[in-house]
């Protein structure tokens, strides 16, 4: 039985008038109807399009042959839109066979409608949608006998292009956020474990119909906690894709954990689908503690690069092994950073677990002394060993057994073990610590010698050591050079691509002072110390120079990077000046990503002209400058011997003689030459340069002569008597006589075995 009041059958029928009257007085459509007549371009009804892109109308095709025309205005569009005209027959009798038509401002059809089947609705779609123009709809019945009433609804659309942003699963990959214990793979790995550090592959991809147009952000979210952000600060082409692999994180405690990706979680892009940013995968590990014994101990493999692996002290006696792989005579580094709050204690094993090395609170190149710990150790013999961290009280544990421990201090902790000199810097803006590393050109990467003549390469935004181009031109020095030592400095980490350029640029003191304290701990001096930089490293390269005693050997820049809005600008008060900074320096400026005023600083500086995009005239100098060391004897590259280089040797050309004229560039007038490149850039093909004057020696009936052309009036004569590099060039205090077209200086007897000289004023 209901026990709620029913309603009266009074009440029901004074209900049915009510909604009858409300139906009268308001229409029996909730949006407007035709207006006739409307039977041709000049009569026809206007729709207007409400700000989401849509107008609705009903009307009337009677009788049988009745056309109702509606115009449709186009406001302004981002690219072509697209119109979506739907006719739905709504007359209770069911006998209109709609027929849909879509014509331009002339009259002409564009797309007609009709599937022959009486009260069904119609559906046209036009993609290619003008900007500012004006659209007809005609609505028309396409029966031959039966009128009927006649009665439809019609709707239009404007679909504008725009881009939308999803999670996108690349071929090959297991998911669209991949979670892997290894680097270098696409797929999710099994047994996730307490002591894995996780690595995270994540793409994204644009299927919208317009690219990107502004910068936006990507979360990386932890049971419900942003951990990551990146920043794209470029645009995403339509069918475009972005992706981020090898990301560390971990380990993480036992358990389910959610990861999530959110795509643009401000809102910035203004996409077609705004529903379709987020992604989410539980993902489980358990607890695997290899109880400190060198049996459990997960292995990292060959240590061919620096390597790092975040873990936790978890209690007083717990104790971190790792086992790693050397070959005989590699020196590695052992370096505990982001220990902060707690004082953990480092130890090196062999295979037998006899003790090599132990340290408490040693300080890593170019770090300051805290309670963190730091080894470094010769390997005489390849093979396998481990290394174990631990609190500070617990010293003394058995790695075979497990046994012996005792109370020590807890945390966590990021270890980093380089088989050349690596650490930790947080670059202005940042909470997350950024690997800088010094490695020697090699596998595996030997011991750093600080007694050869050492060149260090050190690349720019965007690009690392394994970049093609970097790893051709380190691969072209130790070739070129091979007695001398070759190093690469890598700094990938703070100059990723969702990193952004002015981040980047504002980790350039940061890793220089690293860098110049690392350099400097080992024990190098700058006269063995030969730099060379590629567009951001070209700036790293200057202020590491500026930071050794007495500045470094050489400089070779490769079109320095142009300034961004940043923590850092080159060209205010004095910061970059390679020739103050070196004995002797070389720039090359390529391109209009390059800064046309650094070069100019460089004792000798040189334009570069490929007549490639910005992109990869910026990029390909350093092929170029690779090719020019490899083939010495060339036409061109002989210009550019090393042996020039580091015997601070200046070319045969008259000084500040050309321009630079890149797109955006300032008329700088401080360039020697003008390299012309073939080959995409990689090969040279023309040198343009003002010869030096040539000086003629003689002997007249006065004595010994010294003589040049007349023209060349701006410069002055120099002797020494000895020549390059340790040549002492003072100018010859006699004064020239003028004699025809020549210049001559009469020069005392003593003046028999010195070198001369012509410098510009």
């Amino acid at each position: 039985m209901k026990t709620q009041s029913q309603p009266t059958k009074t009440g029901y029928w004074v209900a049915r008038i009510v909604i009858a009257m409300l139906v009268l007085l308001c229409g029996s459509k909730p949006f407007a109807a035709e207006v006739e007549p409307n039977d041709n371009r000049q009569q026809a009804n206007l729709l207007n399009l409400s700000p989401g892109g849509a107008a609705i109308m009903s009307g009337r095709v009677s009788p049988l042959k009745d056309l109702d025309f509606y115009s449709i205005s186009i406001p302004a569009l981002a690219g072509p839109g697209t119109l979506v005209v739907t006719m739905t027959p709504t007359g209770s009798d069911h006998e209109l066979d709609a027929r849909v038509q879509l014509l331009n401002a002339s009259g002409a059809v564009l797309v007609d409608k009709d599937d022959g089947s009486d009260n069904r609705a119609e559906t046209l779609s036009y993609s290619s949608v003008a900007a500012n123009s004006i659209y007809f709809v005609v609505c028309r019945s396409a029966d031959l006998f039966i009128a009927g009433s006649g009665e439809y609804d019609l709707r239009v659309e404007l679909l504008q292009p725009r881009p939308n942003l999803v999670w996108y699963q690349p071929s090959g990959w297991s998911d669209k956020l991949v979670v892997s214990k290894t680097v270098g793979t696409s797929m999710d790995g099994s047994n996730l474990t307490t002591t894995n550090i996780l690595f995270l592959d994540l793409a994204l991809a644009n299927i919208g119909a317009l690219a990107t147009a502004g910068p936006f952000s990507l979360d990386l979210m932890l049971d419900g906690t942003v951990i990551k952000s990146w920043f794209v600060n470029q645009s995403v082409a339509v069918g475009g894709i972005l992706g981020v692999t090898d990301y560390p994180l971990g380990p993480l405690a036992a358990g389910n954990h959610t990861l999530k990706l959110v795509l643009d979680p401000a809102g910035s892009i203004g996409e077609s689908i705004e529903t379709d940013n987020e992604f989410s995968k539980s993902i489980l590990v358990v607890d695997d503690d290899p109880d400190d014994q060198l049996a459990g101990a997960p292995d990292l493999g060959q240590v061919l690069r620096t390597l790092t692996r975040s873990g936790t002290v978890s209690s007083p006696t717990d104790v971190n092994l790792v086992s790693f792989t050397v070959a005989s005579g590699q020196r590695l580094s052992f370096d505990l950073d982001d220990a902060e709050g707690w004082d953990p204690y480092l130890r090196l094993f062999d295979s037998k677990g006899v003790e090599l090395a132990s340290n408490n609170d040693g300080p890593g190149p170019g770090e300051e002394p805290t309670l963190e710990s730091y080894i470094e150790y010769t390997f005489a013999v390849g093979g396998t060993y481990f290394v174990g961290v631990s609190g500070a009280g617990n010293r003394n544990y058995d790695p075979i057994t497990g046994k012996g421990d005792t109370s020590g201090s807890t945390g966590g902790y990021k270890l980093v073990i380089s088989p050349g000199l690596a650490g930790m810097i947080t670059p202005p803006g940042s909470q997350v610590g950024k690997l800088v590393d010094v490695l020697r050109f090699g596998v595996p990467p030997m011991r750093i010698s600080v007694t050869q003549q050492t060149w260090v390469v050190i690349h720019g935004w965007t690009s690392s050591r394994d970049a093609e181009n970097i790893s051709d031109l380190t691969s072209a020095l130790a070739q070129a050079q091979p007695e001398d030592q070759v190093l690469t400095l890598d700094w990938s980490q703070a100059a990723d691509l969702l990193v952004g350029p002015f981040s980047a640029e504002s980790a350039i003191i940061p890793v220089a002072q690293w860098a110049a304290a690392a350099l400097t701990h080992a024990g190098f001096h700058g006269a063995s110390l030969n730099l060379v930089g590629h567009s951001f490293g070209s700036y790293v390269a200057d202020e590491i120079a500026k930071r050794i005693p007495g500045g470094v050997h050489t400089i070779v820049t490769l079109d320095p990077a142009a300034d961004v809005p940043g923590g850092f600008n080159p060209t205010a008060n004095d910061e970059i000046d390679f020739n103050r900074d070196s004995f002797f320096s070389w720039s090359f400026h390529s391109s209009s990503a390059g800064n046309e005023f650094t070069p100019a600083t460089a004792d000798e500086a040189f334009i570069v002209e490929s007549g490639l995009n910005t992109l990869s005239a910026h990029g390909n100098v350093v092929f170029l400058f690779a090719y020019m060391i490899l083939h010495p004897d060339e036409m061109i590259s002989h210009f550019f011997r090393l042996s020039a280089l580091l015997t601070g040797t200046p070319g045969p050309w008259v000084p500040d003689q050309f321009t630079s004229s890149f797109l955006l560039d300032a008329p700088v007038t401080g360039y020697e030459a003008k390299l012309t490149s073939k080959d995409s850039g990689k090969v040279p093909s023309l040198l343009q340069f003002v010869p030096l004057p040539s000086v003629s020696i003689f002997m007249t009936r006065d004595g010994l002569a010294v003589a040049w052309l007349a023209s060349y009036t701006n410069f002055v004569l120099q002797s020494s008597p000895v020549a390059a590099p340790t040549a002492s060039w003072v100018d010859v205090k006699a004064t020239p006589v003028d004699i025809d077209q020549a210049r001559a200086v009469l020069i005392d007897p003593s003046g028999a075995g010195r070198f001369f000289r012509l410098k510009q004023r």
